[in-house]
């Protein structure tokens, strides 16, 4: 640690440890994140600590980005849903949070993004909203399937009727055939799919240690919708979810859903947290509202060097260039995603 309490999380052995005791500690803050991004795009984690070194008052892992087409800033941390300032109470996570604006103020950096945290600042501008979705497990599985939307019910039914078959596994060779779906998926969606190594990465750091698995629903062999939870403490969270259109029929994200959430309420699990929705994504909304999950508020902060202050962000989940992704090949999606997701973290 040096002199202003900047560290790196992967020389500190026992890091994992001091993330679990916060309430709000996620996976995103953890030593396997920092690997992913490191091994995937070179993306060095620091991370400021607050209080001493072996039982600290708050703590934040961090991202800097230097890059030739968007800058040099700051991400807290980059493509994670929520990564919190993890505090013992507002005040030293408001006072850690400031740390952090004047480090980048030395980096020159253009803009600070945290994924979560505008609650130590509620009366500065939201950065970025999203809608978040939260499903109690404890009442059990069969509980918990009378809560779900009849719709929901009747899908999970079909899905039986129609002989699909959800396997959960933490093999790479998993993760490529769900990688494939996803291509289908964000072309579908109009994004750029990320690169596989970066899947790869998850697998090696996430996935094989037991953080993690892939859920495949297959259709005679064939796999048509796929999802890869991340597992934290005694949570879980639906990270990626991916399916083959052409068999939308036979409601094989709805049998995945159905399938993990019953794996996980047997494994001990409490929560499952379906991830970050756009505010414009009413169809997403509907999906993670149809499994009786409560919803919130996920506020960003965004602070500008520039205007020395935060501000509101665009949400970069639709617009015209998402149009153009979507009647481009998959091997031209596949090509910017190698080479876009680098700079805009």
């Amino acid at each position: 640690m040096d002199s202003r309490g900047i560290i790196n999380p992967l020389e500190v052995p026992n890091w994992d440890s001091l993330v679990q005791t916060f309430e709000r500690s996620g996976i995103f803050h953890t030593r396997a994140w920092a690997q992913v991004l490191r091994d995937t795009y070179g993306f060095q984690t620091r991370a400021l600590i607050a209080g001493p070194a072996d039982a600290p008052g708050a703590l934040l892992p961090f991202v800097e980005v230097d890059s030739w087409l968007t800058g040099r800033r700051g991400v807290s941390m980059p493509f994670s849903d929520e990564c919190d300032v993890l505090h013992r109470d507002p005040e030293s996570g408001r006072a850690l949070a400031q740390r952090i604006i004047a480090h980048g103020s030395e980096r020159s950096w253009r803009h600070w993004e945290c994924h979560g945290s505008h609650e130590l600042f509620p009366t500065e501008p939201v950065g970025t909203g999203y809608w978040g979705h939260r499903l109690d497990l404890s009442p059990g599985y069969a509980a918990l399937f009378a809560h779900f939307d009849e719709s929901v019910r009747r899908a999970v039914r079909k899905a039986e009727k129609s002989g699909l078959t959800v396997e959960f596994s933490r093999e790479l060779e998993a993760v490529r055939a769900f990688h494939q779906l996803l291509g289908l998926t964000r072309r579908r969606h109009g994004i750029p799919l990320q690169p596989f190594e970066f899947f790869r990465q998850i697998h090696r750091s996430i996935l094989a240690p037991g953080l993690g698995f892939v859920a495949l629903c297959r259709h005679e062999s064939r796999p048509i919708a796929g999802a890869v939870f991340f597992l934290h403490g005694q949570a879980a969270l639906y990270k990626f979810g991916a399916s083959d259109e052409r068999h939308q029929s036979l409601r094989g994200n709805n049998f995945v859903m159905a399938r993990a959430i019953e794996k996980l309420t047997g494994d001990g699990y409490l929560t499952l947290d379906f991830g970050r929705t756009s505010l414009a994504n009413e169809g997403l909304r509907h999906f993670k509202l149809s499994w009786a999950t409560s919803e919130r508020l996920v506020s960003y902060l965004h602070f500008s060097y520039k205007r020395n202050g935060f501000e509101a962000s665009a949400d970069r989940s639709t617009g015209r260039i998402q149009s153009w992704f979507r009647h481009a090949p998959v091997f031209l999606s596949r090509l910017v995603g190698r080479i876009i997701y680098k700079h805009i973290p």
